[in-house]
């Protein structure tokens, strides 16, 4: 990239990140409803981050359009907590800027959510994996300008998801449309989106069968993300509403996670830690799982066995699980290793097998054997050598 839009870009980000700032400080110093608010001002370092990630991709690789969709999408969520809080409260006199403010809030949300599903068909490439999937492009742009058509030509419009605050309406002088024509694409352009989501998996699921380790490898690391932001989502609507906002804090930054993967897979700045990753993860998700249903099993067993009081059943409990946590893990590790880490557990088999051998009384030719088969079985190399020097009675040869 040359260093003149190097410098634009850089600009660009310093621009979003003082505009996140600044929708911060307005939902804090802004009245009306705490929650819309609150929710936006927790997510108000979203564009900025998503922005910063597009750019670190853009300067490494300019022509992926990956990098740009992720700058695109930072904007508009930019833009959609802007007019969020622009139109937090009824207009006394209800201008042109609030209808505009109306028609642009009601499309700068599905149309992040249109770029982010396209970076399935594209990633991690920039590119469609064949010409026969470009059409997959076209629904939601088509639904996209349809809805953005009949926003503007709708005839009583108000903000899109109305709290009490937002209940109202403004007459529009063009319109002539009913309110149910744009309920009704609103609907239609929700089912695109949907399949555009499921097209997007399928494409990956294509392209991770015909392609290399290394695109295998960024394709894990899209997946993994993809089931952090899953299983956030099932925890937080499984939860009370007492703890919806927390469980709002945490479901944002799970979906961070997403452009993270996304920018590490392209960048490959560490990319086949994935593996690791996945099975640590999924190694602690099972410890804890078990250790959690041992700990309650342990006191109701004792409570009703042993008509201990409460205190004392929790205290054994807890003895007994932190006994077990260290063998568990180790166990638990080792068997997801061989499934989902299997290239660093073979790697570590054949380590200490040779370092086993070394303990041998060997000579110098069968040290380098073993030497040479040992990474040629682990990293499995395209050459490999040694160089040894040898020493003489009089000095270094």
């Amino acid at each position: 990239m040359r260093p003149t839009r190097r410098m634009v870009l850089w600009v660009w980000v310093g621009v979003v990140s003082v505009a996140s700032l600044v929708v911060l400080f307005i939902a804090v110093q802004q009245p009306g409803s705490p929650i819309r608010a609150t929710s936006i001002a927790l997510g108000s370092w979203f564009p900025a981050a998503i922005t910063l990630l597009g750019a670190l991709i853009a300067v490494r690789q300019p022509k992926n359009r990956i990098a740009w969709l992720l700058i695109g999408i930072g904007f508009a969520v930019l833009v959609e907590y802007f007019l969020q809080l622009f139109l937090a409260s009824e207009p006394v006199s209800p201008s042109s800027l609030d209808l505009a403010a109306i028609v642009l809030v009601h499309i700068a949300l599905p149309f992040a959510i249109y770029l982010m599903f396209l970076i399935a068909f594209w990633f991690p490439s920039g590119r469609f994996f064949t010409r026969r999937q470009a059409w997959a492009a076209w629904p939601g742009a088509i639904m996209l300008s349809t809805q953005f058509l009949v926003t503007i030509l709708t005839k009583e419009i108000g903000p899109p998801y109305p709290s009490e605050a937002q209940a109202w309406t403004v007459t529009n002088p063009v319109g002539f449309l009913p309110t149910s024509a744009l309920d009704a694409t609103i609907a239609v352009m929700i089912v695109v989106l949907g399949l555009t989501a499921v097209g997007g998996g399928f494409s990956l699921i294509m392209r991770y069968r015909r392609s290399s380790v290394v695109t295998r490898a960024q394709i894990r690391w899209m997946f993994f993300s993809t089931l952090i932001v899953a299983g956030v989502f099932i925890l937080v609507a499984t939860t009370n509403a007492s703890q919806k906002m927390a469980g709002g804090l945490l479901l944002q930054v799970a979906f961070i996670s997403i452009p993270v993967s996304i920018t590490v897979a392209i960048t490959r700045y560490r990319l086949f830690e994935i593996d690791r990753i996945i099975s640590r993860t999924l190694s602690y998700t099972v410890v804890v799982a078990v250790l959690a249903a041992a700990f309650f099993g342990l006191v109701a067993l004792i409570t009703a066995a042993l008509s201990a009081p409460n205190s004392l059943a929790v205290a054994a409990s807890t003895l007994a699980i932190a006994a077990l946590f260290n063998p568990l893990r180790k166990r638990v590790q080792n068997t997801i290793d061989r499934r989902f880490n299997r290239s660093a557990y073979d790697a570590e088999i054949i380590s200490e097998a040779f370092a086993s051998r070394l303990r041998e009384p060997l000579t110098t030719t069968q040290i380098i054997e073993d030497w040479q088969r040992t990474v040629d079985e682990s990293l499995q190399p395209e050459t490999s050598g040694i160089w040894i020097k040898h020493r003489s009675p009089s000095g270094p040869e």
